[in-house]
């Protein structure tokens, strides 16, 4: 066994939270490393590569790994689907990140948009963003409805201009996130208001990444809202109220089913 093998199983006797690549260790380290850690109150994280077999990922998933994987690793619903059920044994979750568009016909390494809503039904996280493919919002709300009955969520990551579309997105218990960035006008701010007490009223959240910097009597607006933010900058202005603000919307807290691996990332 490799010194990084007996500081995995170190960190997972500690019960230290961990995420980590299939690649990078061997899979009876990282079954062992996987039991360890949820037995001492940690979750475990496993990026999967595709150096495992299904087989192999279900016995992980029911020691108790969330498995993150997407629509790079070739898995089809039936593999996705035999993981989650494996996975919610172990009291873990599969979480899917959708890099491609959503067709209606099938292509070879990608699936189709009736096969997205069968994964959200079948209990499966779906991570995406329109960071490099248009989304169309009714699509969205459709996967979210059915992630929704399924137990699950849709999580979409939003960049650019604001679209009315969110809030009916949010009515369909979709988390959301974006950039404070989103925001430009009085309008853009009523929107995001709107969206996040819908969103609370459906069981799920808006989550605001703090990047470059609001006023704070507008922040202040979105807190009361219910919306999470995450502070990432503190202007030299107003710093204190700042401190304030992040100390409150701290005792929110993030579920980790709320993100893919980190809180701070913008998929």
């Amino acid at each position: 066994m490799e010194t990084k093998d007996f500081d995995l199983l170190d960190r997972a006797k500690r019960g230290t939270n961990t995420v980590l690549r299939d690649d990078q260790s061997e899979f009876g380290v990282i079954l062992e490393s996987i039991r360890a850690c949820r037995k001492n109150g940690g979750r475990f994280g496993l990026i999967v590569t595709g150096k495992f077999s299904v087989y192999e990922l279900e016995w992980l998933g029911e020691a108790g790994a969330d498995l993150y994987t997407s629509d790079g690793d070739g898995g089809g619903v039936r593999e996705l689907t035999l993981m989650n059920d494996a996975c919610r044994r172990g009291d873990a979750v599969v979480a899917y990140h959708l890099r491609r568009g959503l067709e209606s016909s099938q292509k070879p390494g990608s699936l189709s948009f009736s096969d997205v809503k069968e994964l959200g039904r079948s209990g499966i996280y779906i991570h995406l963003s329109n960071k490099e493919e248009k989304r169309d919002f009714a699509q969205l709300g459709e996967i979210a409805h059915e992630a929704q009955k399924g137990g699950s969520r849709l999580i979409y990551y939003h960049h650019g201009p604001l679209d009315s579309g969110i809030k009916d997105l949010a009515q369909n218990g979709a988390l959301i996130h974006l950039s404070d960035s989103s925001l430009s006008k009085a309008s853009d701010l009523n929107l995001i208001l709107d969206a996040s007490k819908i969103s609370l009223r459906a069981g799920a959240n808006l989550i605001i990444h703090l990047q470059t910097g609001l006023m704070i009597t507008w922040l202040q607006e979105i807190v009361d809202s219910g919306a999470v933010i995450l502070f990432k900058i503190f202007p030299d202005r107003d710093r204190a109220a700042m401190r304030s603000l992040e100390r409150k919307a701290e005792r929110r807290g993030l579920d980790f089913r709320a993100y893919y691996l980190y809180p701070n990332f913008m998929l």
